[in-house]
Order: C-alpha cells, then sequence, then structure tokens
C-alpha cells in the first residue's frame, strides 16, 4: 500500500493528531508534504483536516506559517467565513488571556478583523472592558481604532469597580448613561469607594430613588465589616424615599440576600446592636408594626434570635427602644415568647433573667393560650419569675401556675 493509501486510510482525527505532533515540533515542511499528499489522493475530507492544521498553527503563534498554507492550499479561501469565525474566536480569546502582542500580529498577518463581534454582540473594545482589562481597552481603541459608546460600558465598570476605566469612558471617550440608580447600585456592590467618589464628584450623580441601593449598602458593611462606603452614601447622596418604607423582605420572590430583614438578623446574631441601632436611630429605618398581617411582624423573628443567643441586652433594645410589638408574636411566630424562652435549651438562669424582664409585657389571653402546654418544671420557672416580679406581674402568672 503507497504512503497516500495509508494516509487515506485514516480518520480526519487520526491525521490532525499526526499534523499536531509535526506542527508543536516545528516541522513545517514535513506537515505540508503531508497535506499535499492527502491534497493529491483526494482525501475526502481534506478541507477538514486542512482548516484544522491552520486552527493549530493559529493556537501555536505560528501566524506566518498559517498565512503560507493560503498560497499552498488556494482550496482555503473557499472556507473564508469559517476562518473569519475562527480568527474572531482567537481575538478575542486573546483578550480574555491579556496577549496584546497576539491581537496585534493576527491583524498584521490577516487583515482588518476589528468590526468583529462575539456572541454577546460586544465588539473587541467593549469585551475588554467587560472583562475589566483597562490597558488591554486602551490598547484596541488607541492602536487599532475599535470603541464604542454604549452607556452600559459605565455601569460594568463600575460593577467591576475599576475607577480608572470609568474615568477613562467618561473623560476620554464622553460616554454617559441615564440609569444613574443602576450605576450607583452597582458602584455599591463592587465594594469601591474610589468608584463611589468618582460618580458622586466627576460625574455628579448627588441622589438615588432606588431603597435597594440603601439596602445593599447595608448588607455590604455587614459583610466586610467597612462601613466607609455606607456612610459615604449617606452623607454625599441624598434619598428620594423614605426609608421608613422599605419592605423588610423586598418586592422579589424570593427575597434578595440582601433585603433589609436578612441583614437585620445576620446583625442580631452577630450580636451587632450597635448597627441595628444605627439603622433605626441614623438610617431611620422602621421595625415595627401592630399588624401581625404586616410585613414589618416579620422582625418580630429578631426576638426569637435573642432568645436563641439568651441576648438580653438585644431583647431589651427591641422593645424598649424599635418598639416591637409583642402582643402580636402568637399570630406570628405560632406562640408567645414566653413560652419560647421556657422551652428553648438554656441555662436556668438565663432563663430566669428573660422571664424576669419580659414576663411584664405579656398579655393575659397569650399567657392563658399556653397554660395546658406547661410542664412541670416550666411552671416552677415561672413561679420563681412570679416571686421576683411585681404584684400586677405576679397576676399575670397566675394563668400559667393555676389549675
Amino acid at each position: 500500500m503507497s504512503k497516500q493509501a495509508e494516509l487515506c486510510d485514516q480518520t480526519p482525527f487520526e491525521l490532525i493528531s499526526i499534523l499536531n505532533e509535526l506542527i508543536d515540533s516545528e516541522n513545517f515542511d514535513g506537515m505540508t508534504i503531508m497535506l499535499q499528499e492527502l491534497e493529491e489522493a483526494g482525501y475526502e475530507k481534506f478541507h477538514q483536516v486542512l482548516l484544522m492544521a491552520f486552527q493549530r498553527l493559529i493556537n501555536r503563534n505560528f501566524l506566518t506559517r498559517a498565512l503560507d498554507l493560503f498560497t499552498i492550499f488556494p482550496i482555503l479561501c473557499y472556507y473564508e467565513k469559517s476562518i473569519e469565525g475562527f480568527l474572531a474566536d482567537c481575538l478575542f480569546d486573546s483578550i480574555c488571556s491579556g496577549n496584546e502582542d497576539k491581537i496585534k500580529n493576527l491583524i498584521d498577518c490577516f487583515g482588518n478583523y476589528t468590526a468583529v463581534t462575539n456572541a454577546s454582540n460586544y465588539n473587541l473594545f467593549e469585551y475588554a472592558v467587560v472583562l475589566g482589562k483597562f490597558e488591554m481597552a486602551k490598547m484596541i481603541r488607541e492602536t487599532l481604532g475599535v470603541t464604542s459608546n454604549e452607556g452600559f460600558l459605565l455601569i460594568r465598570a463600575a460593577r467591576l469597580g475599576k475607577v480608572e476605566i470609568l474615568e477613562y469612558l467618561w473623560k476620554e471617550i464622553g460616554m454617559y448613561t441615564t440609569q444613574t440608580d443602576l450605576l450607583l447600585r452597582y458602584a455599591i456592590k463592587s465594594g469601591s469607594l474610589d468608584t463611589l467618589k468618582f460618580i458622586r464628584f466627576e460625574i455628579g450623580i448627588v441622589d438615588y430613588r432606588e431603597s435597594e441601593i440603601l439596602e445593599i449598602a447595608i448588607y455590604q458593611a455587614i459583610e466586610t465589616a467597612d462601613f466607609n462606603n455606607l456612610e459615604f452614601l449617606l452623607v454625599y447622596f441624598k434619598m428620594n424615599f423614605n426609608p421608613k418604607k422599605i419592605l423588610p423582605m423586598g418586592d422579589t420572590e424570593p427575597p434578595p440576600k440582601h433585603c433589609l430583614y436578612e441583614s437585620m438578623c445576620k446583625l442580631a446574631v452577630m450580636n451587632d446592636t450597635d448597627f441595628i441601632r444605627y439603622c433605626y436611630y441614623v438610617l431611620k429605618i422602621d421595625f415595627a408594626t401592630c399588624n401581625p398581617k404586616s410585613e414589618w411582624a416579620t422582625y418580630l423573628d429578631l426576638l426569637k434570635i435573642s432568645v436563641k443567643n439568651w441576648n438580653l441586652k438585644l431583647l431589651k433594645i427591641l422593645i424598649e427602644e424599635l418598639g416591637l410589638v409583642t402582643r402580636i408574636i402568637p399570630d406570628v411566630l405560632g406562640e408567645c415568647l414566653i413560652f419560647y424562652i421556657l422551652q428553648f435549651p438554656g441555662e436556668a438562669k438565663d432563663k430566669r433573667k428573660f422571664l424576669d424582664y419580659y414576663l411584664k409585657y405579656e398579655t393575659k389571653d397569650n399567657l392563658r393560650s399556653i397554660k395546658d402546654f406547661l410542664t412541670p418544671e416550666m411552671i416552677a420557672m415561672l413561679q420563681n419569675a412570679k416571686m421576683k416580679s411585681s404584684d400586677a406581674y405576679s397576676k399575670k402568672a397566675k394563668y400559667y401556675t393555676q389549675d
């Protein structure tokens, strides 16, 4: 069997494996001879093998060798669209890897492919900005002449916290966006104080309408233990909404992780009572409601958290300062807080402190509702709390202890 016949008897995959070895070892003469033999033998899938060899040469950065194939095998010109698509992918891959030299060399060897777009319809400049590659974006615009005036790039730069890109887009290109709340929201999410400062002092945004921006700032401060962005937002931006009306769980389903309810629960678990009070006194967030069907009633879960952690200080702040209404607890949580205190695992001394403090806030109806569910141990605990309470609160305790 002749050598050509042996080659033609192999699959395209087997042939390209051989060609890859020749290319990787820089045996370009061997590669060319093998391709010529396949063409002369009329190999059925020659064009497929030729294209794969071309791609291998590009991937290994043997660009001039890849260009030579057009001269040696003119048939390659018939597959211009496939080649253009592959070269475009190479350009975008080079942006992703930060290989500026390969981008320049591809353009030098194969002509102007700068008008290409990827599957997301980004051009080369936009893609570099989306990836946060500032120097790459500058090179593409200033060397290749590819640019954009799409305002979404400002938002993307803010989202990445890339103030240098934001400044370049704003000052050098003159880019702008009408979606100022979205720009600010993503700047907050990025955690970049410099980005916030640029938006305020250079772009000139002075207020915002979306309460979610404040929610995200609170969430970020909790997660990072960094209050700079939240304080900057509070001092330099005006809220065009009433923070008392921010829905605890947000207005989407499921609730976002940065909703106020989740943030306040996290603060309660962390025992960060200072931050909780800051939200109430400084940010003017409302926690209380008399309506058990109100969304604000979800904040009553904070009382449970105070019991789980036996945090009497938190319990007092929630009731005495934030004004949580305790009489609606059974309608919201399914049982009164006294019963929760009695049955939740904990040391007797902690339970006594909670009972001594909280008994005065419980209603007669709530006490009466749990009477039949008390164990002898719970009754004894209440009797002890009763003796330490005033006469008025002791009368309430009778509902627990009398038969």
